[in-house]
């Protein structure tokens, strides 16, 4: 049937491009004729196609499609879809959420993702709320009235900031977004009051082969226009190459640390020294020892005090003052049997 036109292309036409087509999907199309029962369709004349379908599975969908010649076949982009659930999609007919975007593009900007946009001076962002009253979370973009967005995205929950993403680098909790003058990076403070100091988590010299842990040497204000200042000397730094440095800039090990280490306990592995007590081991005499330590003033095997002012091997020196030990052990035992000896000796002759 049609309306204005002698030749419908559709169950039911109005002029020349609107028609109304009753197959498997029920499709009220602009400048479209569905030719097959599953929804295939072409152009009735040149231009763009656009169309307002229902599944047999309850759904409603929108879609559209580029410009075309007239009889061209029509590749739909799927616009909105609403599942006969209540489940709302954009890009696909299977939403798994209550809503569901998807996209195929393969860059980073508007054919991948989703805008949302005020014109006004409150800034753009999402309200999310879950369990009940006084639980909300919003996720916000501000920035200036000309250019939203440009200044920082925050997490917050009522009037409370939580966590502050600026272009420069990363906040968390209050109201000061200060540069990092050291590296880009984190920056870390309770905004409890006006007087508080901050942390900065950030990449060594811009170079990155570093993440430093610097603390501020002054107050982190409440006013954002205040730059805090930080240390020059981080107190910790974890290099790419996976060493650690406490009050040091240059780790030379897997763990650096310029001061003192307090601890309960620490745990050595593979110190031990049995081989001294096997009877193949070569014990030098005391005579040898002796003519040993006048010759060279410390025991056989024990580096000089010159080798050690950079530090020693705890586990490799651990395992040497044990082998001296052991060896003295040696030497008691010796001793102690030749001095039975002679008392022996001593008692026969009386």
């Amino acid at each position: 049937m049609g309306i204005g036109t002698i030749n419908p292309v559709a169950n039911f036409q109005i002029g020349n491009i609107w028609t109304f087509s009753d197959n498997i999907y029920k499709v009220i199309g602009r400048n479209c004729k569905i030719v097959s029962y599953l929804g295939n369709a072409k152009r009735i004349e040149n231009g763009y196609a656009s169309m307002i379908g229902m599944d047999y599975m309850g759904g409603i969908f929108l879609g559209g499609a580029d410009d075309g010649y007239a009889n061209s076949d029509i590749t739909w982009n799927l616009g909105l879809y609403v599942r006969f659930d209540g489940k709302v999609s954009i890009g696909t007919t299977i939403p798994t959420n209550i809503f569901h975007i998807e996209s195929t593009g393969g860059d980073y900007g508007y054919n991948t993702l989703a805008l949302i946009k005020n014109t006004g001076t409150n800034g753009a962002g999402l309200q999310l709320l879950a369990g009940g009253v006084n639980r909300d979370w919003f996720l916000n973009a501000t920035g200036t009235d000309s250019d939203q967005g440009a200044d920082k995205f925050v997490f917050h929950t009522d009037s409370t900031d939580v966590l502050t993403l600026k272009r420069e680098n990363l906040l968390c909790s209050g109201g000061n977004y200060s540069k990092a003058t050291v590296g880009k990076g984190l920056v870390l403070y309770s905004a409890v009051n006006s007087t508080h100091y901050g942390w900065m988590i950030a990449a060594q010299h811009n170079v990155g082969e570093a993440i430093e842990f610097t603390p501020s040497v002054s107050v982190v204000g409440n006013d954002p226009s205040i730059e805090p200042t930080y240390s020059t000397n981080p107190v910790m730094v974890i290099t790419r190459n996976g060493r650690v440095g406490i009050n040091t800039k240059t780790p030379t090990s897997e763990l650096t640390v310029k001061g003192t280490i307090f601890a309960e306990e620490v745990k050595l592995v593979d110190v031990g020294a049995d081989y001294v007590f096997d009877d193949k081991y070569h014990l030098i005499s005391p005579e040898e020892l002796e003519r040993y330590i006048k010759e060279n003033r410390r025991l056989p095997g024990v580096p000089p005090a010159s080798e050690t002012k950079e530090g020693v091997g705890l586990g490799s020196f651990t395992s040497l003052l044990l082998q001296k030990i052991e060896e003295l052990t040696l030497y008691i035992i010796e001793q102690d049997k030749r001095i039975k000896e002679l008392e022996k000796k001593c008692l026969n002759r009386d």
